[in-house]
């Protein structure tokens, strides 16, 4: 039953984001046309694989380690904080250099947005880690915030700033920083006070999320590569409208992967945790069932 609950509060918020995702593209491509669509769709691409490619598979280690055993949590934290920023100059560094030697992979992302778009990423790094840590933690609505939180915070400023006042992308990307900031800066703390006392010390926990995190670090980031990827293909042999209209038609494929990320995800936790192994075949005859179908 718990189980069940906590599947359906994230799916409630998974389809919450997503219709806010939807609402996003909309207002985008009616203000911006196909064109600016294109843009924001590249902007976003890169955010996306960078929170993966960037946290080195630390944000499963994440989950795992303070599942097993609750008094890492702020240990976790600290480790977070360093690795969200350490991977943020990492991935930014390699973003900067494809924006100067290969602008046509990111045509349209220039000038200050180049910058906004480095600005994001260690906010979504820490999202990632935070957010995963909490699941560890059994905190399912505080698991589930960053991804809502910031796409209520997308499609407000989007609505206010490009269809209420008329401005640009670059004007959107910069109030969507500030409100991302606020937003981390919140979420980070809440965790802090939410998390067991226990120890901080990181001379044992990176070393072991360093190997942990290795494992499913591999087939999620190529397999995210794969996914999310093909935009820079489009952009650059056919030009920022058709990569709009290529972000539009992945959004809506990517609706389908909602459920079995949602169980996954949650499912996760509790096997760390040790729920009886019986659990994992239940769940998995459960999703086929339903899920086959669709």
């Amino acid at each position: 039953m718990r189980f069940i609950k906590s599947a359906s509060t994230t799916v409630f918020f998974k389809i919450i984001a997503m219709a806010c995702g939807l609402g996003l593209s909309v207002i985008i491509s009616r203000t911006l046309g196909p064109e600016g669509r294109g843009v924001y769709g590249i902007i976003m691409t890169v955010i996306i694989l960078a929170s993966s490619f960037g946290v080195f598979g630390i944000n499963t280690a994440n989950t795992y380690l303070v599942a097993r055993k609750k008094s890492r949590a702020r240990a976790v934290g600290v480790q977070s904080l360093i690795i969200g920023l350490v991977g943020s100059v990492l991935t930014g560094a390699i973003f900067l250099s494809v924006a100067r030697f290969q602008p046509e992979a990111v045509h349209g992302v220039e000038g200050a947005l180049v910058w906004l778009v480095v600005a994001l990423l260690p906010l979504f790094l820490w999202g990632s880690l935070f957010s995963q840590a909490f699941l560890g933690l059994d905190r399912i609505v505080a698991y589930n915030l960053f991804t809502f939180g910031q796409r209520v915070i997308f499609v407000i400023a989007a609505a206010v700033v490009l269809a209420l006042f008329g401005l640009d992308l670059t004007a959107f990307m910069t109030v969507v920083v500030v409100a991302v900031a606020i937003l981390i800066a919140g979420y980070i703390g809440c965790y802090f006070k939410q998390a067991p006392s226990g120890t901080t010390r990181l001379s044992k926990l990176i070393g072991r999320s360093f190997r942990y995190g290795s494992r499913p670090y591999v087939a999620t980031v190529f397999t995210l590569a794969t996914l999310r990827g093909g935009i820079f293909f489009v952009n650059y042999f056919r030009g920022t409208d058709e990569a709009g209209l290529f972000a539009v038609a992945q959004q809506l494929a990517e609706l389908l992967i909602i459920i079995p990320s949602v169980v996954g995800g949650i499912l996760f936790p509790r096997i760390a945790g040790g729920a009886p192994s019986g659990l994992t075949a239940r769940v998995i005859r459960t999703v086929a069932l339903i899920f086959l179908p669709v």
